[in-house]
C-alpha cells in the first residue's frame, strides 16, 4: 500500500531482479514503462569479493520491538522471544564446537533498528563476535562471510547473488507473520536460497552440513539464483542511470 501506483507519487520504480519486476509490473498499478528491470546499484559492487572462513548471523527487525524502542524498555526487549532465542543460539555449546571444529568465525549484525539493545546480547566465546554499523559496514561483512543466516532480512538478495549459500531461520515465524510483515510474493521454501528452518537444533545440523561441504552452493540453490537474476554483470548503475534520463 506504500509502494503503489496510487499512494505513491513514484515515477520509475527500479527493480533488482525479474520475479520482483513481474509482481511489481502486475499488481502495483503503474504503466509499464515506469516500472524497469535494471538490477540494483548496489549489486555492482558485488562481483569482486573475497571470502574468509566467516559466518555471519544477520536477523532483522520487528515491528513491536521498534514501536517499543522509544521508551528504551530493557526488560521488555529481554522478554521478547526474538531476544531469547537468538541470545540462546549465541551461547549454543553445539555451535560453539562447529565454530572450533571447523574454524570459522560468526559475525552477529541484527538489524539496525535493534542496534539500541545490542549492549543486551552476550557470549563468552571467542570465535563470535558482536557487531554493529559503528564498527562494521554491511557490505563487506556480506562480501567477507562463507555463509548466511538468516530469517527474512533483505540482506538474503545481496547475499543470494553472490551465489553463496544462506539458511533462513526463521525461529519466530508465526509471531512475525501475525505483526511484522504480510506475506509477499517470494515464497521462502519453494522460491528461496536455502533451507527453511524454525527450530535451533534443526540449524544446527544444517550447519553443519555445510560447514562439512566448506560452504558449497547446492545445484538447486545455483539454478534458484540463476532464474531470479537474468541480469549479471557490472551495469546495474549504468542501466539505472539510463533509465532515469528516459524519463
Amino acid at each position: 500500500e506504500f509502494y503503489g501506483k496510487k499512494n505513491s507519487g513514484i515515477d520509475l520504480f527500479i527493480c533488482g531482479a525479474k520475479p520482483e519486476y513481474d509482481h511489481v509490473k502486475k499488481t502495483f498499478g503503474y504503466p509499464e514503462e515506469e516500472v524497469v528491470y535494471t538490477g540494483f546499484a548496489r549489486f555492482d559492487g558485488l562481483h569482486d569479493f573475497n571470502t574468509k572462513r566467516q559466518i555471519l548471523l544477520m536477523p532483522t527487525w520487528r515491528r513491536e520491538i521498534w514501536k517499543n524502542i522509544k521508551n528504551d524498555d530493557q526488560e521488555y526487549f529481554k522478554r521478547t522471544n526474538y531476544y531469547i532465542q537468538l541470545q540462546r543460539l549465541l551461547n549454543n555449546p553445539e555451535l560453539h564446537k562447529l565454530l572450533e571444529n571447523y574454524d570459522y568465525r560468526l559475525f552477529f549484525y541484527p538489524h539496525y533498528e535493534i542496534h539500541k539493545y545490542l549492549k543486551l546480547f552476550s557470549t563468552t566465546n571467542m570465535r563470535i563476535s558482536i557487531v554493529s554499523k559503528d564498527n562494521c559496514s554491511v557490505q563487506d561483512l556480506l562480501k567477507e562471510s562463507a555463509l548466511l543466516i538468516v530469517d527474512t532480512s533483505s540482506v538474503s538478495f545481496d547475499f543470494a547473488y553472490m551465489f553463496k549459500p544462506l539458511i533462513y531461520y526463521r525461529f519466530d515465524k508465526n509471531d512475525f507473520l501475525k505483526s511484522h510483515l504480510k506475506p509477499g510474493y517470494f515464497v521462502h521454501e519453494t522460491m528461496g536460497f536455502g533451507p527453511v528452518i524454525e527450530k535451533e537444533q534443526e540449524l544446527i545440523i544444517a550447519l553443519e552440513g555445510y560447514l562439512k561441504n566448506n560452504c558449497e552452493l547446492e545445484d538447486k540453490y545455483f539454478k534458484r539464483i540463476k532464474d531470479f537474476y537474468p541480469l549479471y554483470d557490472s551495469d546495474n548503475c549504468h542501466r539505472i542511470y539510463k533509465a532515469i534520463k528516459s524519463i
